[in-house]
Parts: C-alpha cells; structure tokens; sequence
C-alpha cells in the first residue's frame, strides 16, 4: 500500500509569515489537491501549534477543507507537541503505524524550513530527517509540489 506523508500542518502559520498569507494558500491547494488524488493512506504529521491570528488563515482553511476530504479515507493524524517532544520519537510513532498498515511505499510532503525559516534542503530541517529515516525502511519519493521549500532554494 502506498501512504503519502505531510510534515508539520502547523508551520503552514510559519510560512505564511516568512512568505505572505497568499504564498500559504497557494501551498495549501497544492497540498488538499495532492490529498484528494492520491490512492493509498494519508498521514498528516501536526505539531498542534496554537492559532495565531491571520497567520493561521491558511492552516485553518486548509484544515475546514480537509474534513470532507477525509469522508470514506484513510486518513490518520499525527499530533505531537514540538516544545516537548523530540522529532525522532515522532518518526519512531509513525514508523509503527506504517508497519501496522503494511505500507510498502511512502510519498513525502510537508513544510522542509530548518528552525531559521529561511533554509531547507534534503539535508537539512526535519522534512530532511524524515527523508532519511523513512528511505531506511520504505521507497521513498519527496512530491515537491507539496514540500515547502523557500523559494530561493528552489531549482
């Protein structure tokens, strides 16, 4: 079975303030469109940020739409609090889900900025991490269409 894995919902608030609310919307409809078209198990990773005013706008309109999305699929939210607990204990968490649902391949997304905001690649920030350790166990493939990745580092 394939899973599509979207990293940290929460920094959706993050990147609409390094890169503007429009910016974040734009990523959030990538992202649900991503969400609608794939065929597998979709596991989205949260670190349950509280709302921050129009800053949260796009993470809040990406979460109302995708409750209809979610109607008749798999779909599993992984919440985790990042001021408490370590990114490698979430990936061990969600390493065992995907074993429990036999998952043989693993599509990654999600937001990739390192704590400065302003620099990610594949080797570094957690979108990074998780690429390394998920490739361990699983074909892994990023969709960088729904990996946010500041602009200037884009190709």
């Amino acid at each position: 079975m394939n899973a599509l894995v979207v990293l940290n919902i929460s920094s959706i608030d993050a990147l609409a303030d390094a890169y503007g609310i429009e910016a974040a919307d734009t990523y959030v409809e990538a992202l649900l469109e991503e969400i609608k078209r794939f065929h597998g198990r979709v596991y989205i990773v949260d670190q349950k940020w509280p709302v921050s005013g129009k800053l949260s706008g796009p993470r809040l309109r990406f979460e109302r739409r995708l409750l209809p999305l979610m109607v008749g699929r798999d779909v599993e939210r992984i919440r985790f609090d990042d001021r408490r607990e370590e990114f490698a204990d979430v990936l061990a968490k969600l390493w065992r889900l995907l074993q429990r649902d036999g998952v043989d391949r693993v599509y990654l997304g999600g937001l990739w900025f390192n704590r400065a905001l302003h620099e990610a690649a594949l080797d570094e920030g957690e979108g990074a991490v998780a690429y390394q350790y998920l490739r361990q166990y699983y074909p892994t493939r990023v969709i960088w269409n729904i990996a946010a990745v500041p602009p200037h580092l884009q190709t």
